[in-house]
């Protein structure tokens, strides 16, 4: 019988060890924060999985995945707001970087 795969919080019964770290986070980064950046990344890949899912359907006529690139897009983002003085021009896979901008699924 195939043993059943669990993660570190699975395994020991208690959710909350799995956002529990001894790693030191770099200056002026907080947990709250990452926790931001991962729900943006969640955002957006759920987002483009839902594009291609209207796509096959035949209610999107085109989808251009960006799967695989969202903690880079977001990394760039995340740079521009720390300098303030930068502007961002996404092109058409850039799903995740106008997700973590603040922009809605309708306006995207």
């Amino acid at each position: 019988m195939p043993r059943k795969r669990t993660t570190g919080a699975q395994a020991s019964g208690d959710c909350a060890t799995a956002t529990r770290s001894k790693t030191k986070l770099p200056k002026g980064l907080e947990t709250a924060d990452l926790v931001d950046y991962y729900t943006r990344l969640v955002q957006a890949r759920t987002l483009d999985e839902r594009i291609w899912a209207l796509n096959r359907q035949g209610k999107v006529p085109i989808a251009a995945s960006s799967q695989g690139h969202e903690a880079a897009q977001l990394g760039s983002l995340l740079a521009a707001e720390k300098d303030g003085d930068c502007f961002l021009f996404p092109y058409y896979r850039d799903l995740a970087l106008k997700v973590a901008a603040g922009l809605t699924p309708v306006q995207v």
